[in-house]
Parts: C-alpha cells; sequence; structure tokens
C-alpha cells in the first residue's frame, strides 16, 4: 500500500512532531519520506508486527501505531508508551 499526506501544521499549543510516528511504521516495514511539503508512506505487502520503543510518551504515535498494528502481521509490542 502506499500513502500520501501533507506535513502536519502547528496549533495554539505548538508545533507537533510525527517522528514517533514514523519511527513505529519504519519499524513494521514501511518505507517513509519526507518532502515537497509531504510525507510518503508505502510497503510491498503487508506491514510486520515489531518491538517499538517510544524516545517518549505520545498518546497520538501510540494511537497511530496501535492502527497500524491491527492491519500488521505478527505482534506488535509497544514499549513507554
Amino acid at each position: 500500500g502506499h500513502a500520501r499526506i501533507a506535513l502536519p501544521g502547528g496549533c495554539a499549543i505548538g508545533s507537533r512532531p510525527i517522528d514517533q510516528h514514523l519511527k513505529g511504521f519504519e519499524a513494521m516495514g514501511a518505507e517513509v519520506t519526507i518532502g515537497n511539503g509531504f510525507i510518503e508512506a508505502g510497503i510491498k505487502g503487508r506491514l510486520q508486527g515489531a518491538k517499538i520503543y517510544l524516545d517518549f510518551p505520545s498518546v497520538g504515535a501510540t494511537e497511530n501505531i496501535m492502527m497500524a498494528a491491527v492491519l500488521a502481521e505478527g505482534t506488535t509490542v509497544m514499549e513507554n508508551v
């Protein structure tokens, strides 16, 4: 599969980093590129379960990785969520 979305903007709270989200997707086998204002992710076949350690707790990254893990083949274990 393949996905292409615009880079996120900030809000009243400030910028919202997405590096932990992308780290999780890459750990499951997705190839992620960032350029020209977009994030693109793709994989041939299916995502694979993985052990993922977040550098810092993130509710948003945890939710996104969990949704991806539902579609992955195998077991995904997340730590420091």
